[in-house]
């Protein structure tokens, strides 16, 4: 059955803002909000969790990173930027290769 990494996160992040022993709930806030917002959170934030993420799934780091890596904004695919160069050249993005 697939878990939403999203909905995943937000759970726990849940849980751990109850525990009294927590320091850092402050963090936690704020990763919770931007996850809710539908917001990628960066790797520096993800790594400030992820002892207590360890503690809760039985997975090593490596099989964390690559569950949570949706919501983390630095494992994105890189999508390269639209070009202006065809306009800049003169080339038309509408010509038709099957008109004579």
């Amino acid at each position: 059955m697939f878990v939403d990494p999203r909905t995943q996160l937000i759970d726990l992040i849940n849980s751990y803002l109850y525990s009294k022993t927590i320091h850092m709930k402050s963090v936690m806030v704020n990763i919770k909000n931007k996850l809710e917002k539908g917001e990628l959170i960066s790797l520096k934030q993800y790594e400030s969790i992820v002892k207590w993420i360890e503690r809760d799934i039985k997975l090593n780091r490596e099989q964390l990173l690559n569950h949570f890596s949706p919501v983390i904004s630095e494992l994105q695919p890189y999508e390269e930027p639209p070009s202006l160069e065809p306009f800049m050249t003169g080339e038309s993005i509408y010509e038709c290769s099957n008109q004579p």
